[in-house]
């Protein structure tokens, strides 16, 4: 099980983003959110790491082309889909010269999109009610321990970890639906190594992952600042000490059990 892609419609067109996101949701996407302006959109990409950017047509405030760099330099990871409903020659060329990861001419059922969106960033996701496996990657065998009986206790399989290259090993192998990893371990950033490593991995690159750590989320953004990409592979971010009902309900949320 995977965490879902999230996906950010770009276009002025109300409509025309109406229509594609209907065609997402009824495909099986639920994380999808929609922009009228590059500036939004850029607003939108510091808050949440999303994996398929989709333009749609132009924006408010420039050109659906001219925000092409802009959005790549925003979300170096995500795939963009460049969607029209009019096609030239000389559009493809421009579009496909920016580096567009799909160049879509959208058709009645879209159908094409979908398959575009699965392969950009992962197929949409079924979520049973429990019983999803947790791999735990930190160092401190009793902060294993701890997770594992809070975990446990809500009826998640745990597996664990104590570094960051056996954390990826273990999760290559039992395929986890979700990985709680430490971002200091060995060094001050291993945790942050270990999302960037994972989302590069095709096995793993589309497992959520809830990043944790004693210092502060304040502090954590100032380690990203460091390494931003690296923290930005993250779903989420949760602080020690762990209070176990706060624990239990961010898992639910990210792996998709909270309502």
């Amino acid at each position: 099980m995977t965490r879902g892609a999230r996906i950010l419609l770009l276009g002025s067109d109300s409509a025309g983003r109406t229509d594609i996101e209907a065609c997402l949701s009824t495909a099986g996407w639920q994380s999808i959110e929609t922009a009228a302006t590059a500036a939004d959109a850029v607003g939108r990409i510091r808050e949440t790491a999303f994996d398929c950017l989709v333009i749609s047509g132009d924006l408010e405030d420039m050109s659906r082309l001219a925000a092409i760099s802009m959005l790549k330099a925003a979300a170096p990871s995500a795939r963009i889909i460049f969607s029209t409903a009019e096609s030239s020659a000389e559009l493809e060329s421009k579009a496909r010269e920016l580096g567009v990861f799909y160049y879509h001419i959208r058709s009645a059922d879209n159908a094409d999109l979908v398959e575009a969106v699965s392969e950009a960033a992962g197929p949409p996701v079924t979520r049973s009610a429990r019983g999803a496996k947790i791999l735990v990657v930190d160092d401190d065998p009793s902060f294993q321990a701890n997770m594992r009986a809070i975990l446990e206790s809500g009826g998640y399989e745990v597996a664990t970890a104590g570094s960051r290259q056996e954390g990826l090993e273990v999760a290559r192998q039992q395929r986890p639906d979700l990985i709680l990893v430490d971002i200091m371990m060995d060094s001050i950033t291993d945790g942050l190594h270990f999302c960037f490593e994972a989302r590069r991995d095709p096995a793993i690159k589309h497992t959520a992952i809830l990043a944790m750590s004693a210092i502060s989320q304040r502090a954590g953004r100032s380690i990203a600042s460091l390494d931003d990409a690296r923290l930005q592979a993250a779903d989420g971010f949760i602080e020690k000490p762990i209070r176990p009902d706060d624990l239990l309900a961010r898992v639910a949320e990210i792996i998709g059990q909270g309502g």
